[in-house]
């Protein structure tokens, strides 16, 4: 008998299967979908890369002994340095100068080559130039189109191809291409390579020779010639300047088609003669383009930018991952609030649904969990806005299952069964649910558009986890909660649904619902007033925040950056031979000496600092003998704090008695430390010491405007689609509350500018968009459904006013409960992070709370008002008169006319 009663609840049965299912999947396999995401420098150990700007001559010398006076060079450096890591699509990273001719650029790769691709695109000179080997030779100006930029094209072979584009009828570069055509045509090239067919006089392959144009780039004129990257001319072969070639063309056809428009190079990848190319390579081969490509665009920089050294950059978040036999998913705080988020909101959603609640469950899980595949598959970085777009696609698939559960329960309270109340409300709900989503996508579409670097990631889980989420939510909650209200053993138990059996009329005799709603009684008319003045005033001092504090600090409309991040010295060395071990122990043990020895403040300065040290460097080099190389070292001694320079530092003896004090800008130089006598210091020539200041370019985080206006757009979008759904003065009602309540989110830290909140807070703002436009939604969609249930024809502005204060009330429960939901998580997130992070939360709580007060309190009145302008409008404007149509005259009849018609036909 029992067999048969499990039987009999298969349905029941096979929706918990798939419940369980579903949820074990996620958890066994979401250690290796996780890790195999990529991160930036928020969630991953990065590098640090320091640069040194020098000054350069007229004719591209370097001068090393010039010293800056001011920090124009370095600051105008470090922004060419911030636009290229845009280009480069970098979306965290964080540039500081230091003194005047330092920098310092902190980011996150995946691989030491992604590094180098950096490293060399901030510090390349795109001073470029093409010649042959006969030293003719044409600058960019001469031989490159000024209207059309390098860009890279997938070849008829499946490889990438650097595409150049240049003007071949310039007379320069016509000379340099036809003596390097001719040498090739003619067999005269410089190049010659052995043929493996056929044989020469010794038995040899065939010599074979080639020619070919050679791209240049920070060229000197006169000065760089084909006979000093020629290796086999040692008296002239100069590696500095070999160095300075960056791509090659083969004269015979440089330009790879019939066109003769641009020059061309296949980008081969970096396998082996024979080998198979594998995905994995070629991947490579377009990452090396797009790396050339960026190089050929960068255009040209008035000073030289050296490359010192580089080191580990701390992440700035917390890391993800957990390092030991092999990559595992770390115990962090944002996996714990997670896990802790996921299992309250489904205690919240069966509190409030009961057994509905497991089916909205499984297909939230299900989409955001897909979602997050996506972003892997796509090679999406994982980063703050992904964290929040996953959030946001969360909400819109509770969101979407709030609204079909509602619906079931109201269609229970008009007296239907479980099962015809689920088909109906299906129907009832399958446009809402779609608006929900349009919404989603269109904010994603616009912040990938207009966003900026850091809202792609954004974008890509809101765009394709909006169309998952949404045939998960059409079709798998459909089919799960076909699977509970079609089941025969739960056919009465509305209870399951959080209905009261007692409110639920009885159809066959007739009763007409008596229960609408807890709020169905409420009026929230009695306070729109009062916050509609409230609204107003934070509207306008928003506004004005926003400009103000924007313009005065180039855009930045929150709390800015600190000038000064820290203090540092540098201590450079230089050695003929690598790893030279002397001289690195001797200049630490004298870096020792001096810090064991010097006060700040009564302090060791060996106790309140750190020091770290850097391999050698080697680089070409000018000097006496001719071109050498030269390795270079560094110690660099970090405080915990900015100096001023001002600051006296005491140098004391063994014995505590002082021997020399100077300010600190003075003290650490190399002939104040050189002339302390009895200090034993005594650094060598070759060393060089400095102090400097690490000043944070404001390039930390994102910009905030690109997101603003990448949110208003995307709410115009929706708002569009709205207007369309919901007739004109609902969505005029709705585009103006959305972009009033973003206004005033965006606004709240702005007025509070004493808050140390960074412009990082805007990523929060396509959230609140969403939010805010989805509640609308379930309140238009309710007074939709009371217009076509009580079949209203009066169009009034009366009537249609009562109806959605109605609609107003009835849906106040969904928009509270998502309110909840929403409110929690945001705190939930704010409690267990930290830094950034926190502050992101804190504003997507605030913007939720102004959404829901924004909704309930001021949406009918905004529609009321519209309405009736639009109401006078129509009255006014005179309707066009209709031409009467002209009526035939008319014609009397009588006995005559008939007669003679008569009489005519008898006369025939």
């Amino acid at each position: 008998m029992s067999i048969m009663g499990g039987l009999d609840m298969r349905r029941l049965w096979s929706h918990i299967i798939i419940t369980a299912t579903s949820l074990l999947m996620i958890g066994a396999t979401f250690n290796t979908v996780f890790t195999k995401i990529d991160s930036n420098i928020e969630f991953e150990s990065g590098r640090e890369l320091v640069f040194r700007v020098m000054q350069k001559d007229d004719d591209g010398n370097i001068d090393k002994e010039f010293v800056f006076g001011n920090d124009e060079a370095v600051k105008e450096t470090a922004k060419i340095m911030e636009e290229r890591l845009k280009t480069a699509e970098i979306s965290r990273y964080k540039i500081e100068t230091q003194g005047n001719d330092t920098i310092k650029v902190s980011f996150t790769q995946d691989t030491d080559q992604q590094y180098r691709i950096i490293e060399n695109y901030l510090s390349f000179n795109a001073t470029l130039a093409i010649s042959n080997s006969k030293e003719t030779y044409a600058l960019a100006t001469e031989f490159l189109n000024p209207d059309k930029k390098a860009y890279l094209e997938t070849s008829a072979n499946g490889l990438p191809a650097v595409v150049i584009p240049i003007n071949f009828d310039n007379e320069m570069f016509q000379a340099v291409y036809t003596e390097a055509k001719e040498m090739a045509d003619s067999g005269t090239g410089e190049v010659v390579q052995k043929s493996d067919s056929g044989q020469g006089e010794e038995g040899e392959g065939e010599e074979i020779h080639f020619a070919y144009l050679y791209l240049w780039y920070n060229y000197i004129e006169d000065y760089y010639s084909y006979s000093k990257i020629n290796q086999n001319s040692p008296d002239t072969y100069d590696p500095t300047i070999a160095n300075k070639i960056l791509m090659t063309f083969d004269a015979a056809n440089p330009f790879l088609d019939d066109k003769n428009d641009a020059l061309r190079s296949y980008i081969r990848p970096g396998i082996e003669e024979g080998q198979e190319i594998t995905p994995e390579s070629l991947k490579d081969a377009y990452e090396n383009g797009r790396y050339f490509v960026n190089l050929l665009n960068s255009g040209e920089m008035r000073y030289h930018v050296e490359f010192l050294f580089s080191h580990k950059a701390d992440l700035w978040v917390e890391d993800l991952f957990a390092l030991g036999n092999h990559m595992t998913v770390a115990f962090s705080r944002i996996l714990i609030a997670t896990l802790c988020a996921i299992a309250v909101t489904a205690l919240l959603l069966i509190y409030f649904y009961r057994l509905g609640a497991l089916s909205v469950i499984t297909t939230t899980l299900v989409s955001t969990y897909l979602g997050l595949i996506l972003v892997i598959s796509f090679g999406v970085e994982f980063n703050i806005a992904t964290l929040i777009g996953l959030l946001t696609l969360a909400i819109a698939s509770i969101v979407s299952g709030i609204i079909y559960l509602n619906k079931i329960k109201e269609e229970c309270y008009r007296g239907r069964s479980l099962k015809k109340a689920n088909e109906e409300a299906y129907k009832r709900a399958f446009l809402p649910i779609i608006d929900v989503h349009v919404i989603l996508v269109a904010i994603g579409v616009s912040c990938y558009l207009l966003g900026g670097i850091i809202m792609k990631a954004f974008a890509v889980v809101t765009i394709i986890g909006g169309l998952i989420s949404l045939v998960i939510n059409l079709l798998g909650l459909r089919g799960l909660l076909w699977l509970i209200t079609n089941e025969q053993k739960l056919a009465g138990r509305y209870d399951l649904f959080d209905v009261s059996d007692d409110q639920v009329p009885n159809v066959l005799e007739e009763e007409k619902q008596k229960y609408y709603g807890p709020n169905a009684e409420k009026d929230f008319r009695k306070r729109q007033k009062p916050i509609a003045i409230v609204s107003l005033i934070l509207l306008v001092a928003s506004v004005t925040s926003l400009i103000v504090f924007g313009s005065l600090n180039d855009g930045a409309v929150y709390h800015t950056t600190p000038a000064y991040g820290n203090s540092q010295i540098y201590v450079e060395y230089t050695s003929a031979t690598e790893e030279n071990t002397a001289l690195s122990a001797d200049i630490k043990a004298k870096i020792d000496t001096m810090l064991a020895h010097s006060y700040l403040d009564n302090q060791k300065l060996v106790d309140i600092v750190e020091v770290e040290n850097y391999d050698y460097v080697s680089r070409y080099e000018s000097t006496a003998s001719g071109v050498d190389t030269v390795y270079y070292a560094y110690y660099r001694i970090n405080f915990d704090r900015p100096l001023d320079g001002e600051e006296v530092i005491s140098y004391r003896d063994n014995n505590n008695h002082e021997l020399f004090n100077e300010e600190a800008s003075v003290f650490f130089t190399m002939d104040t430390l050189n002339s302390i006598t009895g200090a034993n210091l005594n650094f060598s020539p070759d060393v060089e010491l400095s102090l400097k200041n690490s000043v944070r370019v404001n390039a930390d985080h994102p910009s905030f405007a690109p997101i603003y206006v990448a949110t208003i757009v995307g709410l115009g979008i929706g708002g569009l689609y709205l207007l369309l759904r919901y007739r004109l003065t609902r969505g005029l009602a709705s585009l103006l509350l959305n972009v009033v309540t973003v206004t005033i989110t965006a606004g709240i830290f702005s007025l509070l500018h004493f808050l140390p909140v960074t412009s990082y807070v805007g990523v929060a703002l396509p959230f609140v968009a969403f939010f805010v436009s989805t509640m609308i939604v379930l309140l238009m969609d309710k007074e939709r459904s009371l217009l076509a249930d009580e079949r209203i024809r009066d169009n009034s502005v009366e009537t249609r006013g009562e109806l959605l204060n109605k609609a107003n009330s009835l849906s106040s429960t969904p928009i509270i409960i998502s309110f909840i939901l929403v409110l929690y998580l945001s705190v939930n997130y704010f409690a267990f992070t930290s830094g950034v992070l926190s502050w992101i939360f804190l504003l997507i709580i605030l913007g939720a709370s102004a959404s829901v007060v924004a909704v309930l309190f001021l949406f009918a009145p905004c529609a009321h008002f519209f309405h009736k302008i639009l109401a006078k409008i129509m009255l006014r404007t005179p309707k066009p008169k209709k031409k009467k149509k002209a009526r035939p005259a008319r014609v009397s009849k009588s006995a005559e006319p008939e007669e003679a018609i008569f009489i005519g036909i008898n006369d025939y």
